[in-house]
């Protein structure tokens, strides 16, 4: 039954038929990623870049493409609200278009907040699962390809950074 899915995603795509249904978001997918830990074989559906927050047509999970293509399962709509000021710009997706793209599984985005120091200007995601902060590259980054609001940047004690692992 897998390979039929595949094999019809296989045509849909060679025929040029839209993957996306309708949704808040006529967002198209991007390229298929290739590297990172989550790369995806070339027999994929293109997928969604990095930034793109979605769901599945029978699913009111929000997900968004993290670095690396990690896909993040937004926990709460308390950790959704404490990232982005509104629920506009989240794509409905299919659920075998989604699975085929991300069939290793999610992590949560849970407790999610962003914070700064008083001294500098560097802003920096939190959320419990990962237990660190980590650094968000630069201001494109945040606004441009995650699109986080700056009005939901916090202001406080920047500590247990993880430098390894930044926002990119």
């Amino acid at each position: 039954m897998k390979r039929f899915g595949l094999l019809c995603l296989t045509l849909a795509l060679a025929l040029g038929v839209p993957l996306a249904t309708a949704g808040t978001s006529n967002a198209a997918p991007g390229a298929v990623p290739k590297h990172g830990r989550d790369a995806l074989p070339a027999a994929a559906a293109a997928c969604w870049p990095e930034g793109t927050r979605l769901k599945k047509t029978t699913e009111g999970r929000v997900y968004l493409i993290g670095p690396g293509n990690a896909l993040y399962w937004i926990h709460d709509p308390d950790s959704y609200n404490a990232l982005w000021g509104s629920w506009d710009g989240i794509l409905t997706v299919p659920d075998a278009d989604f699975d085929a793209c991300y069939h290793n599984g999610s992590r949560w985005l849970w407790y999610a907040s962003l914070i700064k120091a008083p001294c500098c200007a560097a802003v920096y995601i939190y959320d419990y699962s990962y237990k660190a902060l980590r650094h968000i590259v630069d201001w494109n980054t945040f606004t441009n390809k995650y699109h986080f609001d700056p009005s939901k940047i916090t202001t406080g004690i920047v500590v247990n950074v993880d430098h390894d692992h930044p926002w990119t």
